[in-house]
């Protein structure tokens, strides 16, 4: 008997080059080139089964050879990290009772803000997850394996009766970063669309101190199914921002008293149909529905902006390729500003021949001086439902396109902002064992976004070309990761509705702003956060020294905390020098809600023995001091790498920290530039290649809101 199922093309999120060799190019050379993916001798004989972001411009990439599967970690570079696991495969845990080697389903995501991966395996079959359970394994940058646990299916099953009863199917398990570390386990529990998000602690055991979270169709919904559920995770903003947001298609329509999970009930559902509606969940668990549209319209791909707003795409539930984007205001309505009431058609045309149904992911953003771009993937099948049994070969394709809020698709890439085409032929009962026919769908360094599709022999991946003026690209992921603008309309420092926004150029990021002027320190502090600490008036007699300058550093009033230890500081007469009063606190990782967020840059780097700011450094800059004319104060802390003298090193952090600043002052930043400098105190990595060391080579810049 042959079972079907949704035709599901699965997306890990990967960032950087891979080391290929040149084939034909499987589509239009001038948009998109194709190479053969050749992985490393260390998984020889190996198939390459996922990939996902390393979170800082790499990749790590899962490899499976029958119940073996090992990861391996990809430089930005497109070098293999040889220093990760001492250049071993990192193992991945397999549940133990798995019932078919190829018949498993594999995720991967890193935290942003923990920088710790996390990987799901679990069974393909829904009903064999209940027997399995699902294995995840977590670890750090340098391939230290913090933990493997299996989830027994037998606690899966009661996790799920918590909230459905009679959960024997427990579908596609996958994780969601979580906010102060750990993780989120969304699973679908049943056939009803019943999505549940457990909360798993740093250590991957189920929290009892925190709530499990229901996206089933409730919350003020008088409708009886949820259907194409997308979630997304802002793990590094701070309350009130919600923690999740959620958007969904709600309807009536059931086949066999079930919600229908089957595409073939598209025009069904659209006559049942309810609303789309978004939830937004607050860290306590709490989730707040709002009314988006009852036009009969479903969600797909969704990305947080630099400005911390949800954009997302939503698709006609009869015909997928009526697109539309929408952007999210702070309290979940659509921001009216984008399109007519808010939804603006991104219409992607007819779909390629032979194609039946389409699928549209946004996959990360490519910046330029003016815009951020929204990276939309559109692959497509021959057939919206696949059988176990048949082996007829299908043609699966992807095309990428660039959209902005703003002004729809972009001019200048590929036809009418949509890329090229790539295709894979793979038999229909592929997808029955787990696998997928592309992987690794994401936004390199360049601004170019990148795919690896699987053949029944081989791996290709293909790079699409970038945007004229591109000045870079990546996951994007949440309203911390700016510098960049949106001038289609980026909220301004008055826009009222929308806590945390501190806008300026469109410049706006979540962070928490703390007015209050400390006269004592906090016992404890939280990392990269500023203390106010002496008025105006005060300033002018007093002045700030640091006894502890790798914990806290000085600019102007400001005490500002940006590595963990003990921060001392004294308050000292400027005539005299006498000290008036000493300040202590110990820094911590441990959130905080007192003090000032702190705005971090990515790091500028440099070449070996050279303070010479390069292209993209000088770009990072621009971007820098457009942000920062809603900052308080700027301070620019140099480094250097740890394989020559200490004297040179602390010249050469020193004469960075002043290269960056000078090209702060040059375009015309208004607020105080402090600079100081750590030489090798303060190593990103310690070992001695010249590749870890480069790492060093580094310039960051904090920005005091």
């Amino acid at each position: 008997m042959s079972r079907r199922r949704p035709l599901m093309i699965a997306i890990a999120l990967v960032a950087g080059f891979i080391a290929t060799t040149s084939s034909p190019a499987a589509a239009n050379t001038d948009t998109v080139t194709t190479s053969t993916f050749t992985p490393p001798a260390s998984v020889s004989g190996a198939t390459l089964s996922t990939a996902f972001s390393d979170g800082e411009g790499g990749t790590y990439q899962v490899f499976r050879s029958g119940l073996t599967h090992t990861m391996i970690r990809v430089l930005g570079t497109g070098s293999v990290d040889t220093a990760f696991n001492n250049n071993t495969p990192v193992a991945i845990g397999v549940p133990t009772n798995l019932q078919s080697s190829d018949a498993v389903r594999q995720t991967g995501l890193i935290n942003a803000a923990t920088k710790q991966w996390w990987t799901t395996i679990a069974p393909q079959n829904p009903s064999t997850v209940v027997t399995a359970g699902v294995t995840i394994t977590s670890g750090d940058s340098k391939g230290t394996v913090s933990f493997t646990k299996n989830i027994s299916g037998s606690t899966l099953k009661s996790k799920c009766e918590e909230f459905i009863a009679n959960s024997t199917f427990i579908q596609n398990p996958f994780l969601l970063a979580r906010r102060g570390g750990g993780m989120w386990l969304s699973m679908l529990c049943g056939f009803s669309n019943a999505q549940i998000l457990f909360p798993l602690t740093q250590s991957g055991d189920f929290d009892t101190s925190a709530a499990s979270v229901s996206l089933v169709a409730a919350h003020g919904s008088n409708a009886t199914c949820a259907y194409q559920v997308r979630v997304i995770a802002d793990p590094t903003s701070k309350a009130p921002a919600p923690e999740i947001w959620a958007l969904r298609g709600e309807h009536n329509f059931t086949e066999n008293s079930q919600c229908p999970t089957f595409t073939n009930s598209a025009s069904s559902i659209a006559s049942n149909f309810v609303a789309l509606a978004s939830l937004s969940i607050a860290e306590n668990g709490t989730v707040t529905r709002t009314v988006l549209s009852t036009s009969a319209v479903l969600p797909d791909g969704m990305r947080i902006d630099p400005g911390g707003r949800v954009v997302a795409l939503v698709s006609e539930v009869v015909d997928t390729t009526k697109l539309q984007v929408i952007r999210l205001n702070a309290n979940g309505a659509v921001d009216t500003t984008v399109g007519t009431n808010g939804f603006k058609d991104v219409p992607t045309g007819a779909l390629p021949a032979g194609a039946t149904r389409q699928n549209s992911q946004i996959i990360g953003v490519v910046t330029t001086a003016e815009r951020t771009y929204f990276v939309v993937s559109l692959s497509d099948g021959e057939v919206n439902n696949y059988s176990n049994t048949s082996t007829t070969p299908r043609v699966h394709g992807v095309r990428m396109g660039l959209l902005s809020p703003a002004d729809g698709w972009a001019s200048g890439f590929g036809t009418n902002g949509i890329g090229a085409r790539v295709t894979t032929t793979l038999p229909e009962n592929w997808f029955s064992t787990g696998r997928t026919t592309f992987t690794g769908l994401a936004v390199n360094l360049k601004g170019q976004p990148t795919a690896f599709s699987f053949g029944e022999t081989s791996t290709s991946y293909h790079v699409w070309t970038a945007i004229a003026g591109a000045t870079g690209g990546g996951d994007g992921g949440t309203g911390l990761g700016g510098f960049t603008r949106d001038t289609g309309g980026a909220p301004s420092a008055g826009e009222p509705g929308t806590p945390g926004f501190a806008g300026g150029s469109g410049s706006a990021t979540n962070l928490r702003v703390d007015n209050k002027v400390f006269m004592r320190l906090p016992a404890s502090a939280q990392v990269n956060t500023a203390f106010t600490v002496l008025t105006v008036s005060a300033a002018r007699t007093q002045t700030l020294v640091s006894n502890t300058r790798n914990t806290c550093v000085i600019s102007s009033r400001h005490v500002i905390a940006v590595s963990t230890g003990r921060c001392t500081v004294v308050v000292k007469n400027k005539n005299n020098g006498s000290t008036l009063r000493t300040l202590r606190t110990t820094v911590s990782t441990k959130v905080s809600t007192l003090g000032s967020e702190i705005t971090v840059s990515s790091p500028i780097q440099f070449k070996q023995a050279s303070s010479r700011l390069s292209k993209l450094a000088r770009t990072q800059l621009a971007e820098m001091a457009t942000a920062a004319t809603s900052a308080k104060a700027v301070v620019v802390v140099g480094h250097a790498a740890a394989l020559t003298d200490s004297r040179f090193n602390d010249a050469i952090s020193r004469n960075r920290a002043n290269a960056v600043k000078d090209a702060l002052v040059k375009a015309k930043i208004k607020v105080p530039v402090t600079i100081t400098w750590r030489g090798k105190l303060q190593q990103i990595s310690t070992k001695k290649t010249e590749a870890e060391q480069a790492k060093n080579r580094r310039v960051v810049v904090y920005l005091v809101p």
